[in-house]
């Protein structure tokens, strides 16, 4: 009897130690701000567009016939449809399409813009990088037509609205239109070369060169500032180094693969694939598998600078990471069923699972973080410091001094933030896939939802 009265309190005494873990540190200030309130949930459509910075966030809402625009908790007019709310990159504009008595407008900051084309049915908005031009897409009849800051441009077929790409400084613009069975490239208002088909168009930073992949008569080939190269069976992943210098692209040709550098093709590969150059354009890496392979039978590798990494059983696709700087960079391998994040060449510990969407280096370019999973747990891997398991981690950050670390994560059904290893309140969910943005050295924000409430939660580490 007493036996069993030992474990009873021993596992209540776990149960409470459990509980305790989750409540928030005493190492926290936080405050919490409510920004909206869902009410009635049926009206909402599970949607939510949020600012970049994380500070505002927008949602539509259905009454009877009626849709209206929540911004900030704030309700917008009444319309007969609300479709595409988007925040400017620096968070200080919104906008949406809503359409009334069959005119569609465009509403910016709560101003109405009326779309001055007859029977216009808008489908797309955007604005620029840099926040200043607000783009749109709609049909004018049987036409397609593309409105720059409520200027339209040319009318097509069609146009592809994921087509739409900027340079850097937000001033080059191109997209892909279609005419009858015929495809081209629109750059700053020219429309070049038709084609059979054509790819989505990419812009050096600079905005002054462009590059795609168009297909005629069964070959394909690259398209650079409107030059035709070498016919290939499939281009892919065509990029610009960052002082327009260099162009780089893969292609596949007769099953073999080839890295193609300003026009001077590689050797043959079996495959290749996440060519990425650095932020300062000066490095490139691309991965391939080769004809040798080791004595493992593995024949997957990186080229980074020129120069062939070492050859593992997998390398994991889309995993390319370089800092800032240009001066550090990582990747995921896998060898005999075990993951692990190779930095600047050096072997990181070895995993069932590295949560790739997690990887980031520090502000100061000198620490890396990532998640990782181990017996059906997440951890966070801080410098190679290994953190406690949680059911899922979403996103980590570092402060703007590279000192400090925050994550966001998930555990019995609950979100949490922890930061400089002390953990939040609990939350329904972290909205923006979890996404912690650091103010100063020891502040950071957050947009969560406990119950109807839609929450700015800020928190400060306290030493």
């Amino acid at each position: 009897m007493l036996q069993k009265i030992y474990f009873i309190f021993l596992a209540f005494s776990l149960l409470i130690c459990s509980q305790k873990s989750f409540s928030q540190s005493q190492n926290l200030r936080v405050s919490e701000k409510v920004i909206s309130t869902l009410g009635n949930s049926a009206g909402h459509d599970n949607t939510f567009f949020i600012s970049n910075d994380k500070n505002h966030i927008a949602y539509r809402m259905v009454s009877g016939k009626m849709q209206y625009a929540i911004i900030d908790g704030k309700k917008g007019k009444p319309y007969d449809s609300v479709m595409n709310i988007v925040f400017s990159p620096d968070g200080k504009r919104v906008a949406y399409l809503a359409k009334v008595a069959g005119l569609w407008k465009v509403i910016v900051n709560g101003q109405v813009q009326t779309i001055g084309l007859k029977k216009f049915v808008a489908k797309h908005i955007l604005f620029s990088p840099d926040g200043k031009k607000l783009l749109f897409i709609g049909k004018s009849g049987r036409k397609m037509i593309l409105l720059v800051n409520g200027i339209a441009g040319k009318a097509f077929d069609e146009i592809n609205e994921n087509s739409i790409t900027f340079s850097k400084d937000a001033k080059g613009v191109a997209y892909s239109v279609q005419k009858g069975n015929q495809q081209a490239i629109i750059f700053n208002g020219k429309v070049g070369e038709w084609h059979q088909q054509v790819g989505f168009p990419v812009l050096s930073n600079s905005g002054k060169r462009l590059g795609y992949w168009a297909t005629d008569k069964g070959k394909t080939f690259a398209v650079i500032d409107d030059k035709k190269e070498d016919s290939y069976d499939q281009v892919y992943t065509i990029a610009f180094s960052n002082g327009d210098k260099t162009v780089a692209y893969y292609a596949k040709k007769d099953g073999k693969y080839y890295v193609v550098i300003n026009g001077v093709k590689s050797e043959a590969y079996e495959h290749v694939h996440s060519l990425m150059f650095s932020p300062n354009g000066e490095r490139l890496a691309y991965a391939v598998e080769t004809h040798e392979k080791n004595e493992e039978e593995f024949n997957h590798a990186v080229i980074v600078d020129g120069i062939k990494m070492k050859t593992y059983e997998t390398v994991v696709e889309g995993s390319f990471l370089f800092s800032s700087d240009s001066k550090h960079f990582s990747y995921e391998v896998e060898w005999h069923d075990e993951f692990f994040v190779i930095n600047d060449g050096v072997e990181g510990k070895r995993y069932q699972d590295v949560m790739q969407i997690t990887m980031t280096y520090s502000p100061d370019n000198n620490r890396i973080a990532y998640a990782f999973e181990n017996e059906s747990k997440r951890q966070v891997s801080i410098d190679g410091e290994i953190g406690k398991g949680y059911d899922d981690i979403y996103a980590i950050s570092f402060s703007t001094d590279s000192k400090l670390t925050a994550f966001s994560l998930r555990e019995n059904n609950q979100d949490f933030v922890v930061l400089n290893n002390n953990i939040s309140k609990a939350y329904d969910h972290i909205l923006g896939q979890g996404s912690i943005v650091f103010d100063e050295a020891k502040t950071i924000h957050f947009l969560a939802m406990r119950g109807d409430k839609i929450l700015l939660v800020k928190m400060n580490a306290i030493e």
